[in-house]
């Protein structure tokens, strides 16, 4: 499903890397796939690193969905912080 999506958003001309799978095609095997590459990718790297490659990058967890509540938090602790600021600077 995520190559596909992928392949989906390069025809269209969305190649984000850093854009998320849509939470409708997200499932518990999907979920389950994505944690075992992870897992793989960081023992990969820490073989090379244990056999001297210093060249060895550190892996980037493959992309997961996102829900609406990070952002609300986000925006939230954002809207309390430019208030503080503003009593401070006096705004």
């Amino acid at each position: 499903m995520l190559v596909e999506a992928q392949e989906r958003a390069e025809r269209e001309g969305k190649s984000d890397k850093s854009s998320t799978p849509p939470m409708s095609g997200w499932s518990a095997e999907v979920e389950a796939i994505t944690t075992l590459t992870d897992k793989v990718s960081n023992l990969l790297y820490v073989t090379r690193v244990a056999n001297g490659d210093k060249q060895a990058k550190q892996p980037k967890p493959m992309p997961r969905p996102t829900t609406a509540l990070p952002k609300i938090r986000h925006q939230k602790r954002q809207e309390q912080h430019e208030k503080l600021a503003a009593r401070l600077l006096g705004r």
